[in-house]
């Protein structure tokens, strides 16, 4: 569940002088996210084609602890770093 943000990096400029405005986006339509680098923001677009299907039946996360739910979704980024 969740809705969309529209990712953007803009300055704004008022009466009383500018400010940055940074917009991270979602992760529902843009799979976007702001990164910080080299004294720099910037805007990184996810692919979707680079992800990987997850291979845990949600069915059977009823029944799973957090502990469990957390270290699955560790071993789905381990994953993701392979690719």
């Amino acid at each position: 569940c969740g809705h969309i943000h529209h990712p953007q990096i803009r300055n704004i400029e008022t009466s009383n002088g500018s400010i940055m405005y940074l917009n991270s986006g979602d992760w529902i339509e843009n799979l976007s996210a702001l990164e910080y680098k080299n004294g720099n923001w910037e805007l990184y677009h996810y692919k979707k084609e680079d992800y990987i299907e997850a291979t845990i039946d949600n069915e059977d996360d009823d029944d799973l602890t957090t502990t469990e739910l957390f270290e699955n979704m560790v071993k789905e980024f381990d994953l993701l770093k392979a690719v």
